[in-house]
């Protein structure tokens, strides 16, 4: 005979039930309840107003930057944004194509996609916030065009939530180690042991 629990208890998990914890996985429930409710994304709060939006307008051409750093050299932060189960394939890239450092951060977030319900012990669940991966690399010697490429090819289904890549200019960078500025701080060396 196997184990016997009423329909509340299926639906909740024995996880919450029997050891009053949301999930025996870790990371796999990525937000308490109560801040899901707090950010539910599609739902508006009662006594919200509704504003009409004009249709948004073409976006501008890509701007140019002309100032040059004093050691001749720009340095950029490309930020990544998409799905945490595409990180691996984009991280094996960035290091074929001679990226040394990256910072990774688990996000959740949506695009146009709003969430897609999951299940989760057999019952339905509206997924509002989504499990993203955010990868920023700082660099100068790699263009960031070169990184914009290689993401695109590897990140891209056809799918939304394929996610995005920004650019933008850093002003500095200084390795705090050796005191190193600007495009030196961004160099790395084989570490002598």
């Amino acid at each position: 005979m196997g184990l016997r629990v009423t329909a509340e208890e299926e639906i909740n998990g024995l996880d919450f039930e029997e050891h009053g914890i949301a999930s025996a996985y870790a990371g796999f429930m990525i937000t308490p309840d109560t801040v899901t409710q707090a950010i539910d994304a599609g739902k508006a709060p009662a006594d919200a107003v509704e504003v009409p939006l004009d249709k948004p307008e073409a976006a501008p051409s890509a701007v140019t930057v002309t100032s040059m750093p004093a050691d001749g050299h720009h340095l950029y932060n490309v930020t990544i944004i998409t799905d945490e189960k595409r990180f691996e394939p984009l991280k094996a890239a960035m290091e074929a194509i001679g990226i040394t450092g990256m910072t990774i951060t688990r996000a959740l977030g949506f695009g146009i996609e709003k969430g897609r319900p999951e299940m989760y012990r057999g019952a339905k669940v509206s997924a509002k916030l989504l499990p993203k991966v955010r990868v920023e690399m700082v660099v100068s010697k790699i263009s960031p065009r070169k990184i914009i490429d290689v993401a695109k090819k590897v990140l891209y289904t056809g799918k939304y939530g394929d996610g995005k890549v920004f650019v933008s200019t850093i002003d500095n960078a200084v390795k705090i180690r050796t005191g190193e500025e600007g495009y030196e701080a961004l160099q790395d060396y084989p570490i002598n042991k």
